[in-house]
């Protein structure tokens, strides 16, 4: 009982030292992760351990599979800020199938520079995530559990070059140049 005792002061003092670090500097790092969980059951038992072929997330049954493991990591400081998301799970092994094996694992890397002073005007390039489409491949972003089909084969990921401008907090718009996602 002790040492989960100090485990847990432990953790709680670490904890709180980050979040004082990141709040007296904000321009520095941040991190996030995300684990999506599923097991699906097919009553049909086809022979196959995969779902429908037009399917790219939870594509396994009868099986405990990570449709997605997603570790990013942001950074800013004055003009300059970049992310790096990197993956893996059913859903980048499936919807990036055709991708070589070490860029499959990428989500996001992105390098961003401000052209203004203001930091409202933005050129950002790399592996960019979509403007198309109202779902994301985080299911916790999305507005139901379940995807939708019309979404299912929507791009996720664009690459490119992006130039952006914040009017304000209810307007952005935004120039893109894509070569692929």
């Amino acid at each position: 009982m002790k040492k989960w005792i100090l485990a847990a002061v432990l953790f709680a003092n670490a904890h709180l030292s980050i979040s004082q670090e990141m709040k007296e500097n904000p321009e520095l790092f941040s991190f996030s992760a995300f684990l999506d969980l599923y097991y699906g059951y097919d009553f049909n038992e086809p022979l196959s351990k995969k779902r429908l072929p037009f399917l790219y997330n939870h594509t396994r049954q009868d099986q405990l599979a990570i449709n997605q493991a997603l570790i990013s990591g942001s950074f800013q400081k004055d003009r300059f800020r970049a992310n790096l998301g990197l993956q893996h799970g059913t859903y980048a092994k499936d919807n990036y199938a055709d991708e070589p094996e070490a860029l499959r694992w990428i989500y996001q890397a992105n390098f961003g520079v401000a052209l203004d002073q203001h930091q409202k005007v933005w050129l950002d390039a790399g592996v960019l995530p979509s403007h198309i489409g109202f779902e994301s491949a985080i299911s916790k972003d999305n507005l139901t559990l379940s995807r939708s089909i019309i979404a299912e084969n929507s791009p996720y990921f664009e690459t490119g070059v992006k130039l952006g401008w914040e009017k304000s907090e209810a307007w952005y718009f935004a120039l893109l140049y894509l070569n692929g996602w």
